[in-house]
C-alpha cells in the first residue's frame, strides 16, 4: 500500500503537468495528472487526495466548479488554484470557496512546491487535531466522571452524559440549573470559594468533596477538580471534573462510626478496670478518674491533638493499675510505710506496664503508665529515664499524679492544700516535672478549666 501524500493535478496543458508530476514523484509525492474536469472528480472519489492542485481554465468544467465540488466530495482535500487569465477576482472567490491557496501561472515551481508542502501541512495538523478533538470528545462522552463547566454565576453551560446518570437529569434539565440547585447548602459556600479563588489567581487547594443532591434528593458525595476557562485573557467560566464518591464516603463514615463504638468498648473496658483497682483502695477512690481529668485538661491546654489527648486519658485512667498486686493492707495502711513496703508500691508501674503491655490500645497507654513516675532529671523510677527519654503523654500524666495525690487525703496523712501543691510544681518546675507540662497545669487551675477540691 503506497502510504506517500497524494496529490492530484487538474490541468490541461500536459506538458506542465507532466513536469511537476515528475518532480512530485522525485520529492515523496504520489501525483496523479487528468486533464479535464470529470476526470478529476473520478480521481478524487478513488484516490481521495491530500492535495489537488486545479487549473482554473479546464476544457469541459470551470475550474471553481471543479474545485467546489472537490471539497464537497473530499472535504479532507487541499485545492490550490492555478490563475493565469482570470481576474484576481476570480482566486478570491476561490479562495472563499475554501480553496487553500492560488498561484498564479505562469508559476515557479519552487514557489508551488512550497505551497503544495504548506498545503499537506496544514491538512496533516488538521487531520491530527481532528482525530484529537475525535478522542477527546469520545472520551468525554464515555466517561464515569461527570464532566461540566459553568458560568461564573454558577449557571451550567455543559455536561456530558454521566451528569444525567449520576444526578437524574436530562442534560438539557442540567443546562437549565444552577451549581446551587445541586450543591448541598452547607457546602455551597466551599464551591464558591473554590471559584473565587481561581478568579483572583491564588494557589490551587487541589480536589475538594462536596455533598450534593440528586434529582429525587438523594445524597452524592463527588471529589471535585476544576480550572479557570478565559477567552482573549478574560475569565469566562469554570470547567470541572465531579467524581461520585458516595459509595467510598459512606465506606468511610460506617468504618468511622464502627471505630467509634470500638472506642467507646474499650473506654468502657478501661473504667471497668480501673474501679476493680479502686474497689481494693476506698481511701484513694476517684484518684485515677481525677488524675485523668487533670492530665487530660493539661493535653488541651498544650494543644495536644484531640486523639492524643484522649491517650492522655486512657492512660489516666489506669495509672495505677499496677497496685492491683499490692496488698490492699499496704495500700490502706495508715501510718508511714517500711522501706520493704515502699519498695513494693514503686513497683506498680511495671506491674501496670506487664498487664497493659499486650491490650492492642491506639495509644502507647502501657509505656505511659511505665514511665509515669519517671522525672525530667532523671531521680524518677522504675527506669531512672530522664528528659525527652520520657513520652511527653508521661510527663503530663506525672504533673497531674502528684498535683492530685497532693491535694487528696491519704490514710497516713491529711491532704495539703492545692496551693501547696502547685508550689511543689512551680518549685521543681524544669528539675523533675516537665516545665511546658507544670506551666499548663497552672494554666489550669487558673482558668478554673478543672474543679480543685480545697486541701
Amino acid at each position: 500500500m503506497d502510504d506517500r501524500p497524494t496529490v492530484l493535478i487538474v490541468d490541461d496543458d500536459v506538458s506542465l503537468s507532466k513536469t511537476l508530476s515528475d518532480i512530485l514523484e522525485a520529492k515523496g509525492y504520489s501525483a496523479v495528472t487528468v486533464a479535464e474536469g470529470k476526470m478529476a472528480l473520478e480521481q478524487v472519489e478513488e484516490e481521495k487526495p491530500l492535495v489537488a492542485v486545479v487549473d482554473l481554465r479546464l476544457p469541459d468544467m470551470d475550474g471553481l466548479r471543479v474545485m467546489e465540488e472537490i471539497k464537497k466530495r473530499s472535504p479532507d482535500t487541499e485545492c490550490i488554484v492555478l490563475t493565469g487569465y482570470a481576474s484576481q477576482a476570480s482566486a478570491i472567490e476561490a479562495i472563499n470557496l475554501g480553496a487553500y491557496s492560488y498561484v498564479q501561472k505562469p508559476y515557479d515551481v519552487q514557489q508551488l512546491l512550497v505551497t503544495i508542502r504548506r498545503a499537506w501541512e496544514k491538512r496533516t495538523a488538521d487531520r491530527a487535531l481532528q482525530d484529537s478533538e475525535e478522542r477527546y470528545r469520545e472520551l468525554v462522552e464515555n466517561a464515569s466522571d461527570v464532566i461540566y463547566t459553568h458560568d461564573l454565576e454558577g449557571h451550567f453551560t455543559s455536561s456530558n452524559p454521566a451528569g444525567s446518570r449520576v444526578y437524574g437529569y436530562t442534560v438539557q434539565e442540567i443546562l437549565q440549573l444552577n451549581i446551587a440547585q445541586i450543591v448541598d447548602p452547607e457546602y455551597l459556600p466551599v464551591a464558591q470559594e473554590n471559584t473565587r479563588r481561581k478568579l483572583e489567581g491564588l494557589e490551587e487547594t487541589g480536589p475538594y468533596e462536596l455533598l450534593t443532591h440528586r434529582k429525587d434528593g438523594e445524597p452524592v458525595w463527588v471529589e471535585v477538580s476544576t480550572r479557570l476557562v478565559s477567552k482573549g485573557g478574560v475569565p469566562v467560566e469554570i470547567e470541572g471534573i465531579a467524581r461520585d464518591i458516595t459509595e467510598r464516603k459512606l465506606a468511610d463514615q460506617e468504618r468511622e462510626r464502627s471505630l467509634e463504638r470500638l472506642r467507646e468498648t474499650l473506654e468502657q473496658t478501661v473504667y471497668a478496670l480501673a474501679a476493680a483497682v479502686e474497689m481494693r483502695d476506698p481511701y484513694t477512690a476517684g484518684h485515677q478518674r481525677r488524675v485523668a481529668d487533670l492530665a487530660t485538661a493539661i493535653a488541651e491546654e498544650m494543644n495536644l491533638p484531640e486523639d492524643r489527648s484522649r491517650g492522655v486519658r486512657m492512660a489516666g485512667l489506669v495509672h495505677d493499675v499496677g497496685k492491683i498486686h499490692i496488698p490492699a493492707e499496704i495500700l490502706s495502711k495508715p501510718t508511714r510505710l517500711t522501706e520493704v513496703e515502699w519498695s513494693m508500691i514503686k513497683a506498680h508501674p511495671q506491674a501496670g506496664y506487664d498487664i497493659l503491655k499486650d491490650i492492642e490500645f491506639p495509644w502507647p497507654v502501657a509505656r505511659i503508665v511505665l514511665q509515669h513516675h519517671e522525672r525530667v532529671n532523671g531521680s524518677g523510677y522504675p527506669q531512672g529515664l530522664s528528659d525527652k527519654e520520657i513520652l511527653l503523654e508521661a510527663r503530663i500524666l506525672g504533673v497531674a499524679d502528684v498535683v492530685e495525690a497532693m491535694a487528696s487525703h491519704r490514710p497516713y496523712r491529711p491532704a495539703h492544700a492545692v496551693e501547696e501543691a502547685l508550689g511543689e510544681i512551680r518549685e521543681n518546675r524544669g528539675i523533675l516535672y516537665d516545665p511546658e507540662a507544670v506551666d499548663a497545669c497552672l494554666e489550669v487551675i487558673r482558668k478554673k478549666i478543672l474543679e480543685f477540691p480545697a486541701g
